[in-house]
């Protein structure tokens, strides 16, 4: 009798354990943000583990149940990644410009799509904004942005980050801050709902001061008039 209830207390714990494995590893791996965020579904499934480990069945049993859960996790969220994330994309830029850059996809009197081992070319406009026929993606990114300067020699730019300078404001200072004077990219994958691409060319200097109301309003009624042009038929 001792030994029938020791089996249905082990069958008890190594049913719960499954269960509390499924939860946790099935929370983990399609909705990771609480294991991002919360932990919740670990602990679970530390918990599952645990339970299985010590319900007496078969090693063959436990490691089954530990190990493919954690593959199932793995395999799945290189799939998910690779699903989600947009093509390559290089950004070609006047050298001379500096400020803010629009792109718009699924435009078709926008320019042909055009891509270079795989990247996608986006050649900017003097006036910083691009129709483009590509149609819009997001997901994670891998960008490169580039000067191009009448010859056709490009230069690299940085992706800068506005967090990174030190304010008065700013409660956890940057012992090393880039120069405020350093060219590069702000806003670096920034995405509008309507798929729409922003970011700006400028130093952190020309940020603060030079890009205000004003400057916006100018390229709003530029960018506006390009795109009442594209919906019009024979423009």
């Amino acid at each position: 009798m001792t030994r029938q209830r020791s089996k249905k207390a082990k069958t008890l714990l190594y049913r719960i354990g499954v269960i509390c494995i499924l939860l946790g590893a099935g929370i983990a791996t399609f909705a990771t943000f609480y294991l991002y965020f919360y932990l919740i579904p670990l602990w679970f499934f530390l918990f599952g583990v645990i339970l299985v480990w010590i319900s007496g069945k078969s090693i063959r049993v436990k490691l089954t149940w530990t190990i493919a859960p954690i593959l199932i996790f793995i395999s799945y969220q290189l799939l998910w990644r690779q699903l989600h994330t947009v093509p390559p994309e290089t950004f070609l830029i006047p050298a001379d410009y500096r400020g803010k850059i629009h792109i718009h996809f699924n435009k078709p009197c926008g320019a042909k799509p055009e891509k270079q081992n795989s990247r996608r070319i986006y050649r900017i406009k003097p006036n910083g904004i691009l129709l483009s026929q590509f149609p819009d993606k997001q997901g994670f990114i891998n960008q490169q942005f580039y000067l191009v300067d009448p010859s056709g020699k490009q230069t690299r730019l940085p992706q800068l980050d506005v967090r990174d300078y030190n304010e008065p404001w700013t409660t956890e200072k940057n012992p090393k801050e880039p120069s405020r004077n350093l060219l590069g990219v702000f806003f670096a994958g920034r995405v509008y709902n309507d798929g729409t691409y922003e970011f700006y060319v400028c130093t952190y200097n020309q940020l603060q001061k030079r890009f205000d109301f004003q400057y916006d309003q100018k390229f709003d009624r530029l960018e506006k008039q390009l795109l009442d042009a594209c919906k019009t038929p024979g423009k």
